[in-house]
């Protein structure tokens, strides 16, 4: 028994390894295949590669066969690029941000079923290859673009945000003039900027078809929301957006117009005058749901 039992559990490891092995070897080929996918100028052992894996038909050989498999797998995944960053593609140029996807895509090939995150290092990248890295002083551009790719990604991603079912059920407007401070709270779904240039009124002007010209440094704050899966963008000064990223620590207006008194030289008057403009403000933009 205890022979037979040994033999059975020899089976099993050696059925567990082989599929272990065809694993790797399909994660192997998968890699081989993307790699040659986004490589213009083939080399000897990616032509070898296509050679073995490919089969050639009467009329076109394997590379024929590959190289109309490139061009339509790099035309997607650079369309969904461009549709991902409008913004930043107009302001790039198309030939500049093409050179700048098809490096990026080399360098971060898709790992993902969806093609909606194939963006999601893109800043990154730019920020990694920016051509006043090794420079002491730096040019202000590469930041605007790098801000820029960042803000379009927040834009995608918060569209996609899934809301917990519990949150779907209170997505009311408050009655500004009737709603108390104990029943505001903020959208489930919302991020702060802190930018150094006007990002979101750069983007405005693209969307509005105003084609805007490289904005100067300038610091600008701002939130992005949604509601019921329409983005909001919402300008705010400073001294909103610390208020609003004190609510998110604090979760209680009340505690966060006293951490702003004792943390940050507000007095209690200064505050709640503050806040009976900024209240109006942000409801009316829509920041706040009614608990």
């Amino acid at each position: 028994m205890n022979e037979e039992k040994l033999a059975s559990q020899k089976n099993a490891l050696q059925s567990n390894n082989l599929e272990v092995s065809k694993d790797t070897q399909l994660s192997a080929l998968q890699q081989q295949m993307q790699q040659s996918l986004l490589t213009p100028f083939l080399q000897e052992n990616q032509l070898a590669f296509i050679n073995t894996e490919i089969k050639p038909s009467p009329r076109m050989s394997a590379k024929a066969h590959f190289s109309i498999y490139q061009r339509s797998y790099v035309m997607r995944l650079q369309q969904c690029m461009d549709s991902q960053f409008t913004a930043l593609k107009y302001a790039l140029g198309d030939e500049l941000f093409h050179l700048f996807v098809h490096q990026y895509l080399h360098t971060y090939p898709s790992n993902n079923y969806s093609l909606n995150n194939l963006g999601d290092n893109f800043s990154y990248f730019l920020q990694q290859t920016r051509p006043d890295a090794e420079q002491e002083e730096k040019e202000h551009w590469p930041d605007f673009m790098i801000e820029l790719a960042s803000f379009e990604h927040s834009l995608n991603h918060l569209f996609d945000q899934e809301i917990p079912n519990e949150l779907l059920d209170h997505q009311q407007i408050p009655a500004e003039q009737n709603t108390p401070d104990s029943h505001l709270s903020l959208v489930p779904v919302l991020k702060l900027f802190h930018q150094k240039h006007p990002i979101f009124a750069y983007y405005r002007a693209f969307n509005d078809q105003l084609s805007p010209d490289l904005p100067l440094p300038k610091n600008s704050y701002g939130m992005l929301i949604r509601r019921n899966y329409r983005l909001g963008i919402i300008d705010v000064n400073y001294g909103q957006f610390l208020f609003i990223k004190t609510l998110i620590e604090q979760k209680s207006i009340e505690k966060t117009k006293q951490a702003l008194v004792n943390n940050h030289g507000y007095n209690n008057q200064v505050i709640n005058d503050l806040w009976t403009h900024w209240r109006k403000y942000l409801i009316e933009m829509g920041a706040f749901n009614q608990e």
